[in-house]
């Protein structure tokens, strides 16, 4: 998968300034979500000082499901639970389907490929970006895609 520089979050003086995603458009969709059957917004947070995405928790069913969007690129997955790099990437074709025309919405697959120092060098990373994963080591493309590095 091709991804962009800054999608960590760092940059440095060569790219300049990082683009942000639109919260508020991440928000109302997720309200809009929170009208469906047995589905409930619990919370939203938008990014901190460690973390590059925004996260809406839902529960559908019973079930928790947070839903993520990198702060900087329209990168949007689904998670069953877990933090920071320790993400349950899933699927979820009927919520794909409401959030897709704005946002490339990632699949399980994409997000669990495992990212080796092979894999890493294909990726167009900046330098700052580079000097993050060298410390942070992440194992997959998800866990470089959001990330609670600080």
């Amino acid at each position: 998968m091709k991804l962009p520089a800054g999608i960590s979050g760092f940059t440095d003086a060569t790219f300049g300034e990082l683009p942000k995603t639109d919260g508020t458009l991440f928000k109302q969709l997720c309200f809009t979500l929170s009208f469906c059957p047995s589905t409930q917004l619990i919370s939203i947070a938008e990014p901190g000082q460690s973390s590059n995405y925004h996260r809406a928790e839902m529960n559908r069913d019973g079930h928790a499901v947070l839903i993520l969007l990198n702060a900087h690129f329209p990168y949007l997955a689904f998670t069953s639970g877990g933090q920071g790099k320790s993400f349950d990437f899933i699927d979820y074709a009927y919520w794909s389907e409401v959030f897709s025309p704005f946002y490339h919405v990632l699949s399980a697959v994409e997000l669990n490929v495992p990212l080796d120092s092979e894999q890493l060098n294909a990726l167009q990373l900046n330098k700052a970006e580079w000097k993050q994963a060298a410390y942070w080591k992440p194992k997959t493309t998800g866990q470089l895609i959001f990330n609670q590095w600080d």
